[in-house]
């Protein structure tokens, strides 16, 4: 069950990646050159989108959420067969999440676009194109990055050590290095957003403390029946 929703989770994830790609692909085309908006517009836009800062959603970043619970509970205990397993399986679900978030975006390539023509002083006529395969490849490596974060922050709670952290902040560093773009207009608009009172940005922020609170009761839980564990099998 916990692989079926991190299949899910990834799924999420990776088809907003997808799906916002095509707007780019217009701008960097010169779709938008002369006029307004421009591509930074456009390209402002495909990133709120991509986080679910466009109105394209109830809750800002929901893929990076879902893959949150989905990726914490997922690395939790066993032993090492059953680790093994888990790992060979999580390999298949992303495997298949890669697959629906790809059939997803090629059945509908212009969403992204037609949720951003009302922006335009004209309507554009360009030739919307599938996502490319740089974008895909930019959506696994931001997965690789937060993924390595949930779980290094789960580790991190369960040895009390923050070594487990270590690999994701070279792997953040990257990213920012990548996509420094996205990294500015989430963080300006959600910050804007939760200053102006805007439900959603609030809502989200009240989210972030919610979920942290729940994946840190649900390991400190598991210390606490781990430690009964082992007193009970000394007795």
């Amino acid at each position: 069950m916990k692989t079926v929703g991190l299949f899910a989770a990834q799924s999420l994830f990776l088809w907003m990646f997808l799906a916002a790609d095509p707007l780019e692909q217009l701008a960097d085309a010169g779709a938008f050159a002369s006029g307004v908006p421009t591509r930074a517009d456009a390209y402002a836009f495909a990133a709120a989108w991509r986080h679910g800062m466009a109105g394209n959603s109830p809750l800002y970043m929901p893929g990076f959420f879902a893959v949150a619970v989905a990726t914490w509970t997922w690395s939790e205990g066993g032993t090492l067969t059953r680790r093994a397993s888990r790992v060979l399986s999580a390999g298949i679900a992303l495997v298949a999440a890669i697959g629906v978030a790809l059939a997803a975006a090629w059945l509908q390539p212009a969403i992204v676009v037609a949720a951003f023509e009302p922006h335009l002083s004209l309507a554009s006529s360009s030739v919307v194109s599938v996502p490319r395969r740089s974008a895909l490849m930019i959506g696994l490596y931001t997965l690789a990055t937060w993924s390595s974060f949930v779980v290094g922050s789960r580790l991190a709670l369960e040895r009390r050590s923050f070594v487990p952290l270590a690999p994701a902040l070279p792997l953040t560093v990257g990213l920012v290095a990548i996509r420094p773009w996205t990294v500015d207009d989430f963080a300006t608009t959600w910050g804007r957003g939760a200053l102006d009172g805007h439900p959603v940005a609030v809502g989200s922020c009240l989210a972030v403390a919610l979920v942290s609170w729940f994946l840190v009761s649900r390991e400190r839980q598991r210390r606490s029946q781990r430690v009964r564990s082992e007193a009970i099998s000394r007795t």
